[in-house]
């Protein structure tokens, strides 16, 4: 006798695949070395992208996690965008790729002229917009591209805003690109100049609706109201405006309200004991020479003196022992256990330490109030890519070696993502 009608075992079945499927897609994905290359894997080693990169970079951006593959050709630099087990663009010359509700903004950067001693100011941007598929959208190059979706925080409409900046004179342009038919649908005004946009939540929160105003290519002043009704985003009116009295009408001075709030002294730090020190040098790490228009090239670490401010915190020295201890909160942040405490600049929102024991290296990385400490297991110096990379307070580390360089990947347990 069948427990199971005939429907009831079909739908059993699709539950399972579906589930299947679904454990599948959300399935983590990591850099992997072996040898010199870099590829990517699973969590176990398995590899979904052969190693064929000299880096492969973890990347995070409005809540996306994808990766960039460089390769380092003759005297150029080569990139690839990897999603999940896809590379969606190949060996291009873009160094940055941001991901925003399925676009790709690829960003690549040209060195003009010695024109300033600001080196960044010698450097050209050319944005460039894609897809989710790699297809791009626009042709063109941009100086800038922008992905507005305030007005729709709940993602219901299938409109975004997307608005590009011209490569020549900077003059905004704005569209409705559709998620659904992946193609611009509307051009809302080109070339625009002396565009003013006001978000309305600013006074009313409840309120996502956006106004701009702007001189429209024959030099008329305009307004336009775009709002979220019935599931999309429409233009609530287009008018014509005196856009010059508009502007004097806007202007106010925003520093008359303002108060003088007084300094809080800060309370004279305690010690213990006089065997305890206190120390006011320490190391900080943070990436050498790292300046985001130049060509990638493997990272390595530039440790230099750093100096603590003793009304802030300070490190305790007892027995060749440190601690690290808060002036404000009157109490230890890290106890006196440690060879040396490193201050670090790490990734994301999280700041921490790096906690030295013999030739072991651990980490400190701040999350009020469940701070996270990792004792010194580390045979290399850790610094935190992502402090919620397998899940909540579950982090992902890269290793430096001895020199400072890039060595590979590593989870918590000190797990390597590394094979010779």
């Amino acid at each position: 006798m069948s427990f199971f009608s005939a429907y009831q075992k079909y739908i059993i079945i699709l539950f399972f695949l579906f589930t299947c499927v679904f454990l599948k897609a959300q399935e983590i994905s990591i850099p992997f070395r072996i040898g010199d290359k870099f590829g990517v894997s699973n969590p176990n080693g398995k590899m979904i992208i052969p190693a064929v990169y000299d880096i492969v970079e973890l990347q995070s951006y409005n809540h996306n996690k994808y990766f960039i593959a460089y390769n380092f050709v003759n005297n150029s630099v080569l990139s690839s965008l990897i999603i999940g087990d896809k590379i969606i663009l190949k060996d291009q010359t873009y160094k940055d790729y941001y991901m925003d509700n399925d676009l790709i903004n690829a960003v690549r950067y040209e060195y003009i002229k010695k024109s300033s001693y600001d080196d960044s100011k010698n450097f050209k941007d050319y944005h460039h917009l894609y897809d989710i598929k790699g297809r791009e959208i626009f042709k063109e190059d941009f100086s800038y591209i922008s992905i507005d979706d305030e007005i729709d925080k709940d993602n219901k409409s299938n409109l975004l805003l997307v608005t590009t900046y011209d490569d020549d004179d900077d003059k905004p342009s704005l569209y409705f690109f559709d998620k659904k038919k992946q193609k611009i649908t509307k051009s809302i005004f080109k070339n625009a100049t002396q565009v003013n946009i006001t978000r309305n939540y600013d006074r009313d929160y409840n309120d996502r609706s956006l106004t701009y105003q702007f001189f429209d290519t024959s030099g008329v002043g305009k307004e336009i109201l775009l709002k979220l009704e019935k599931e999309t985003i429409v233009i609530a009116y287009e008018k014509v405006i005196n856009l010059e009295a508009e502007k004097k009408i806007r202007h106010y001075n925003e520093y008359d309200n303002m108060i003088d709030v007084p300094m809080e002294i800060a309370p004279s730090p305690i010690l213990n004991s006089v065997e305890e020190k206190i120390i006011l040098n320490a190391r900080k790490i943070e990436k050498k020479g790292y300046f985001y228009y130049l060509p990638k090239k493997i990272e390595e670490l530039d440790i230099h003196n750093f100096k603590l401010r003793k009304d802030e915190y300070f490190i305790v020295s007892k027995n060749d022992k440190q601690g690290l201890y808060s002036v404000y909160k009157k109490e230890y942040i890290l106890p006196i256990e440690y060879d040396e405490i490193i201050f670090a600049n790490f990734e994301g929102k999280n700041g921490g330490h790096v906690l030295k024991n013999g030739d072991k290296y651990g980490v400190y990385i701040y999350d009020y109030p469940n701070n996270l400490t990792i004792s010194p297991i580390f045979d290399k110096m850790p610094l935190l890519v992502d402090y919620n990379y397998f899940g909540k307070g579950i982090p992902l580390f890269k290793l430096y070696d001895e020199n400072g360089k890039f060595f590979c990947y590593t989870n918590e347990d000190g797990k390597l993502y590394y094979k010779p």
